[in-house]
Parts: C-alpha cells; structure tokens; sequence
C-alpha cells in the first residue's frame, strides 16, 4: 500500500509537466488518494509499534500533512466544482483529526491500538483498492466511471465498522472493572 500511494504521489510532478494544466485534475485527485492511503497505512502501522510508547514529533508529520492537503483540496475542488473532491476533502479531515487527536492524547484502557491499527489498515485498503479500480477499470466503464471512486468506500466501511465492533474491546461501564 505504501508503494502505491507513494508511486500515485511521486507521479504528480511527471504528469503536471506533460499536461496542460486543464488536464491536471485527475492527477491531482489521484495524489490525494494516495496520501490518504499512505496517513492510513502509516497511523495503523504506527498503532501497533506505539501502543504505551509516547509519539515523536515526526510522527505528527502526516496527520498534519493530510489535514493540510484536505483543506487544500476542499479549497480547489470548491473553486472547481469538483465535487468528488470535496466528499474526499471531507474524508481526508474525517481521517487526519482523529488521528492527531490519538497522538495528542491516546485513550485510556487496553486495546484502544487494535482500532487504530484496524481503521488504518482498512482505510488504506479502501483507498488503494480505489486508486487501482480508477486507473485500471475507468474507461471500460465510461460515463459511469464515478462508480468506481465510490463503490469500495460505500461497500468496505460498514466491514470495518463490524470487525472494529467485534474485536475492538468496549469500555467498561463507569464504576466498574474491565475485564482484559
């Protein structure tokens, strides 16, 4: 996955050089994605290896990075009227917030990690299995294509949501023991 993104990210100076700049939007979009993947993998990577241990200051690097360049997008995108943009935009946030709030302030009891570390892994699946449906399955679906930006996200968080139900651990009720 971070090959992926990093290659969807490295490719963005490539492409704007070889294209108008008319035609920069979907390479643009494409880089986004690929950040998005690469803050997920990362945050989930980082869940496990980080469970008591305090975070460095390199590792708000892309959380805040991401925060930057959804705000970025969202602005563009709005200028644009790119409106897949602007749900993307809205998901980068949705994405960076949480996870720079974690390594603010981890949450308390056992097995908070084992959500992050599922979120992150998930999330950066869904973004990579996007990427490559985009660039691979596009033109054989034509003016439906759009299909193809939503489909893994609409059919995969409602998985994550159940497998972060299932093996996340609950907080105990107030004034009782959890059970770990």
């Amino acid at each position: 996955m971070v090959a992926a993104a990093a290659s969807a990210i490295g490719l963005l100076p490539v492409r704007m050089l070889e294209r108008p700049p008319q035609a920069w939007q979907p390479s643009i979009f494409l880089a986004f994605v690929g950040l998005i993947s690469l803050a997920a993998s990362v945050h989930g990577v980082r869940a496990l290896r980080r469970r008591a241990a305090r975070p460095h200051v390199a590792d708000y690097a892309l959380p805040v990075l991401l925060a930057a360049a959804s705000l970025a997008m969202g602005a563009w995108s709005h200028g644009n009227g790119f409106v897949l943009g602007l749900v993307f935009a809205a998901l980068g946030l949705l994405l960076a917030v949480p996870e720079l709030r974690v390594l603010v302030s981890p949450p308390a009891g056992a097995g908070w990690w084992v959500g992050e570390h599922l979120v992150g892994m998930m999330v950066a699946s869904i973004s990579t299995l996007t990427a490559f449906l985009v660039v691979n399955a596009a033109r054989a679906l034509g003016p439906y294509s759009f299909v193809l930006w939503i489909a893994p996200t609409v059919m995969l968080v409602p998985v994550m949501i159940r497998m972060k139900r299932r093996f996340v651990p609950r907080r105990a009720p107030p004034g009782t023991a959890a059970l770990e």
